[in-house]
């Protein structure tokens, strides 16, 4: 805690801020309104915070501090309020975090470290708040500016390293170079963490620093705040995690994850000379910094895959079109099953998912029939089951292949095209499937968006370096995500379907 005579010296010293301030401050907010809302000033303002909801002293904390959140940062603002009571839904586990960001320049530093130290550090004592970044060349120069600009009227003492407040709480600067040194904050003990530039960690690292946030007082929930962009060591998971979740999620009020995408032009505080170097930018970068694309990798495959594109919302396909089946055979890995469609235009569709792991082919295919009944699809209209050739195979002392165990339950498979150059070819008949946005090419093939393995999968995938006009086989992590197990499922249906034209020989349940 801070002593009595350092909080005293603090008021006096911030006191004599606000007198020099007094006549210049309100002009200033107006500038900052007028700037921040140009179409309706203070009026516009006031609506976005009504349409937002954030609560009346939290904005006059801000306001009181010289700040003016535009409506991303409104929203970031107003989320963070909502963990304070939020509940946990569906996948969601642990300490309630909150993301921001996307792309670069919506000032997500500038919110981050205003809720922690104009808001939440200012409504509860004693908080010790983590705020930790990657250093870089001007890492502490910058951190020192926005302790400046963020707490010009607040009163503070700031030490290099800490930022003391005179109700008690603190904001310690963490640093990091490697995973190692960020490991080293693991293990201690912080009411709130703000984790800047978050993709520059790996998930073992952020699991690590997310068993730190915790607290024995009384009224205050423990939190973790991200801004991050795309791309970076940790992008899948962190994808994984809060972008995915969030669109899984997005109309879900009350929980405890959410992550709220910005871009450049959310903040008009940035000079069009900024924007300029951004718009500048080419390829997987400029998706990622200026678009905020979180479905973009460097060297990924399928570079051209957009989510808002390439998926839509699920369906119920008319029953007069054509069904086929396709699987990746897997037991410690993952069996993944898919069901397509096609209409009378051409049009393909990816439109249901199973994924199974540790699971019999019993077990699998009572699933598969009910998912069949849930789209009302008899099992006659499955124009065909492509499968890889490893099914046909028995293995150790197996009776039946997994083939035949399927057949004898009224699933007759037939194989995928598998042989020498298949895979390429596959991989190159999904890239010209998925359509082109860039060169005018609309997709042949839409994923619904409840076949979530799938459109996780996708886009992470990456050339082999070895041969780059192939897709890198990768294996599963250990928390069963990832691997290509999902893409090989989709090459067998839809590379097999169309090299393979349908015959009365290959309609096995006519």
């Amino acid at each position: 805690m801070i002593s009595s005579n350092s909080q005293r010296a603090m008021a006096k010293q911030v006191a004599a801020q606000l007198l020099a301030r007094l006549e210049s401050h309100p002009a200033g907010l107006n500038a900052k309104v007028r700037r921040a809302y140009p179409r309706g000033g203070w009026d516009e303002y006031r609506e976005a915070i009504a349409a937002m909801g954030n609560p009346p002293d939290q904005i006059a904390r801000f306001e009181g501090a010289g700040i003016i959140l535009q409506p991303k940062q409104l929203e970031f603002a107003a989320w963070a309020r909502r963990l304070d009571t939020a509940e946990h839904i569906e996948d969601e586990q642990g300490t309630p975090e909150l993301g921001f960001g996307g792309a670069k320049g919506p000032g997500k530093s500038f919110v981050s470290f205003a809720q922690a130290a104009v808001d939440d550090c200012q409504r509860y004592a004693g908080l010790k708040f983590l705020y930790l970044r990657k250093t870089g060349k001007r890492a502490m120069e910058q951190i020192e500016d926005l302790v400046g600009t963020v707490l010009a009227t607040t009163a503070h003492g700031y030490t290099r390293g800490r930022v003391r407040f005179p109700n008690g709480s603190q904001i310690i600067i963490g640093h990091f170079n490697t995973e190692k040194e960020a490991m080293n904050y693991a293990g201690l003990e912080y009411d709130g963490i703000l984790i800047e530039e978050s993709t520059t960690l790996t998930e073992k690292a952020r699991r690590a620093i997310r068993q730190s946030a915790r607290t024995s007082k009384v009224g205050w929930r423990p939190r973790l705040y991200h801004t991050t962009n795309p791309m970076g060591v940790g992008h899948a998971d962190f994808k994984k995690r809060f972008i995915d979740h969030e669109r899984s999620y997005g109309g879900v009020v009350n929980r405890t994850r959410k992550f709220i995408f910005a871009r450049v032009d959310d903040n008009h505080f940035v000079d069009a000379d900024y924007k300029g170097n951004l718009e500048e930018l080419h390829g997987a970068e400029k998706r990622a910094y200026l678009d905020g694309d979180w479905d973009v990798s460097a060297g990924a495959y399928f570079d051209q895959w957009q989510y808002e594109i390439n998926t839509i919302e699920p369906f119920d396909p008319p029953l007069s079109w054509s069904f086929w089946l396709s699987m990746d055979y897997g037991l410690n890995h993952y069996n993944v099953i898919q069901l397509h469609a096609k209409g009378g235009d051409g049009i393909r569709y990816t439109f249901a998912e199973l994924a199974h792991r540790k699971y019999y082919p019993a077990e699998i295919a009572a699933d598969l029939q009910a998912m069949l009944a849930r789209y009302g699809i008899a099992r006659h209209r499955i124009d065909r089951f492509l499968v890889g050739a490893d099914v046909f195979a028995k293995t150790g002392a197996a009776e039946k292949s997994v083939a035949e165990q399927y057949a004898g339950m009224g699933f007759r498979m037939i194989a995928a095209e598998t042989g020498p150059g298949s895979r390429v070819a596959g991989a190159h008949h999904l890239s010209k499937l998925l359509g082109n946005p860039e060169r005018g090419i609309a997709p042949q093939w839409y994923i619904t968006r409840n076949c979530e393995r799938l459109i996780s999968v996708l886009p992470m995938l990456e050339r082999d370096p070895n041969r780059p006009e192939d897709v890198l086989k990768v294996d599963m992590a250990d928390d069963g995500s990832g691997g290509d197990d999902d893409y090989d499922a989709a090459r067998y249906g839809l590379y097999g379907h169309d090299v393979k034209p349908i015959t009365a020989e290959a309609r096995r349940y006519a």
